[in-house]
């Protein structure tokens, strides 16, 4: 499963972070991003999964 992009948005939806990849494995530097809950959307070749992710 291949990562194609990665988004960072916040709840309300505002991308903040869109990141175009290629590969298994990639690291999203956060730490311009303000404490809080976001939601992360990583696009595959399979699809799109959403995760809820704190920053600290």
């Amino acid at each position: 499963m291949n990562i194609r992009q990665l988004r960072l948005t916040d709840v309300s939806g505002k991308v903040l972070l869109r990141q175009t990849v290629q590969g298994y494995q990639q690291t999203l530097a956060v730490g311009m991003i303000s404490r809080g809950i976001y939601l992360l959307a990583v696009d595959t070749d399979t699809g799109t999964t959403v995760q809820k992710v704190f920053i600290k």
